[in-house]
């Protein structure tokens, strides 16, 4: 398969697909006449993978470790359980920063409309200095 045929049958545009080649996460052969690319089943199954690891929030690097563990029998299930349990820690760590920064803006906005007396743009400034900050009448 040629890269277009490759990137209608993946759902990747080709230039990820070309990426993706330069960092070594696909190999596709080479045509010995003219030297284009020739993609295989297992490429574009390879290339699917990526793309839904890369959905749910693995980075290129994690892809790439992924399928080695994918490619090697006697490591897949312990490998790829204790990555996703990495991984796992590490988007609970990202949650608790989420809700810390989502109490602080729903803080900030409840000065706002304490200060303003309506929902107006406003902004918190107090609470971006990190001090009380009063608004003075002209």
């Amino acid at each position: 398969m040629n890269i277009g045929q490759v990137s209608q049958a993946s759902g990747l545009p080709s230039k990820t697909i070309r990426f993706y080649e330069q960092l070594g996460l696909v190999v596709p052969a080479r045509q010995l006449s003219n030297g284009y690319r020739s993609y295989s089943l297992d490429d574009v199954e390879r290339l699917r993978f990526i793309q839904r690891a890369r959905a749910v929030g693995f980075g290129l690097e994690e892809c790439r470790e992924l399928l080695a563990l994918y490619s090697d029998p006697m490591r897949r299930n312990q490998g790829v359980a204790q990555l996703l349990s990495t991984y796992l820690q590490q988007l609970e760590q990202q949650l608790i920063a989420l809700e810390t920064m989502r109490s602080s803006i729903e803080s900030m906005m409840e000065e706002c409309i304490r200060e303003t007396g309506d929902n107006s743009d406003l902004p918190p400034m107090g609470q971006l200095a990190g001090m009380p900050f009063r608004l003075v009448n002209s």
